[in-house]
């Protein structure tokens, strides 16, 4: 059951295409992969699926940043202002939250970039989710050479 309930979870995630697209499949990668790790938490998968919900977290957070950055460059600076707000509520420890507190607060400030945005925009997308594994935890070994 644990590896039904990892490739249902996987069929989603797979579906995770960019971040100016649908994010239903980030959603639901992330409700499978929960429902996997309530429901079987000492699996063999409970370190991927804990690493790919951290990863499509991430891809949502670059989806709502690329939704700001389409604000800004419309000039709609009270939406990016209410969307920003929405990310650092939601997601404080996403690797972009610095950049966005920091767009918030030049919009606070009434003085938002209106040109050469684009540099605060760099690799949005579905961040590997290997990079999201924890190694340290004393009961497994990183992979060597690569695997």
């Amino acid at each position: 059951i644990p590896y039904v309930m990892y490739q249902k979870a996987m069929s989603s995630y797979q579906q995770i295409d960019s971040i100016d697209r649908d994010t239903t499949g980030a959603v639901e990668s992330i409700q499978g992969f929960r429902e996997l790790l309530r429901a079987f938490p000492d699996s063999p998968y409970t370190d991927e699926a804990s690493a790919r919900i951290k990863a499509a977290n991430e891809f949502l957070v670059n989806h709502e940043f690329y939704v700001v950055k389409f604000y800004l460059r419309t000039e709609k600076f009270s939406e990016a202002e209410t969307r920003l707000k929405y990310i650092l509520a939601m997601y404080p420890d996403a690797k972009i939250a610095p950049q966005a507190q920091e767009i918030l607060e030049l919009i606070q400030a009434g003085t938002p970039p209106e040109s050469g945005f684009s540099d605060w925009f760099e690799d949005l997308a579905l961040p590997d989710w290997m990079s999201f594994l924890s190694w340290g935890d004393g009961n497994k070994e990183a992979p060597t050479n690569g695997q």
